[in-house]
């Protein structure tokens, strides 16, 4: 090794070793104060500083932003919170969508549980289909989507017959399963680009535009969540 590279190699292990000892003066960062800051960038700030670093005793003041008036930070907090394990959030997201959430709040939720798809959240989704206000519907059949079967195929296609487009590109946004074959059919020949869009991604797998992914079941089983 060089001289100049001896002396690089040298420096660095300096550097980190000063670098620890003044990261233990810094006092670490009062989430739970900046989640409650009236101002609404440092909210936002703490919630992406927590996707990283989940803090299970935080999770009540999370959940209540996701009532925050301010749509980014809303969203941020559903990024957030979709990177946590889900066994550590979902029970308590199904017990808040209980406890008569505003729409904005629900259609937050409700997301959520689309990102986090297990079967225990169906009886969480289902009061939400019907609701009067379109965003959360939408949230509400994306969810079912994530963690649909064959017996809930009439269903989907119902929906899709009644509802608009943004319902329609939510469901698509979340449905894998072969059994929907006659809803990616309907959305290919549809004039909206985007579901025909959705449409070829769902036949083929395709998460990458965020879709909740399903397990592999055998040969003759649907796919679960």
């Amino acid at each position: 090794m060089s001289g100049p590279e001896s002396w690089w190699e040298r420096a660095q292990k300096a550097w980190q070793h000063w670098r620890w000892r003044l990261m233990a003066w810094v006092p670490a960062p009062d989430f739970a104060e900046q989640l409650g800051a009236t101002d609404p960038l440092q909210r936002w700030r703490a919630v992406r500083a927590l996707r990283t670093r989940p803090k299970p005793d935080l999770l009540p003041a999370l959940l209540a932003l996701m009532d925050d008036d301010d749509p980014m930070l809303q969203a941020a907090v559903v990024d957030t919170l979709a990177a946590w394990p889900a066994d550590s959030i979902l029970p308590h997201v199904r017990q808040a969508l209980g406890q008569d959430p505003s729409p904005r709040a629900a259609a937050a939720l409700l997301e959520l549980l689309a990102r986090h798809p297990q079967p225990e959240n169906r009886a969480a989704i289902q009061p939400w289909l019907d609701h009067a206000q379109q965003q959360v519907r939408a949230m509400a059949w994306m969810a079912l989507a994530a963690i649909a079967e064959e017996n809930d195929i009439a269903a989907l296609e119902q929906a899709w017959e009644q509802e608009p487009v943004q319902v329609q590109r939510a469901i698509l946004t979340a449905l894998r399963i072969p059994q929907a074959r006659a809803i990616y059919q309907k959305a290919r020949a549809s004039s909206d680009p985007i579901l025909r869009q959705l449409a070829q991604k769902a036949e083929t797998g395709d998460t990458s535009d965020g879709a909740p992914k399903r397990k592999k079941m055998p040969r003759g089983q649907v796919g679960g969540p």
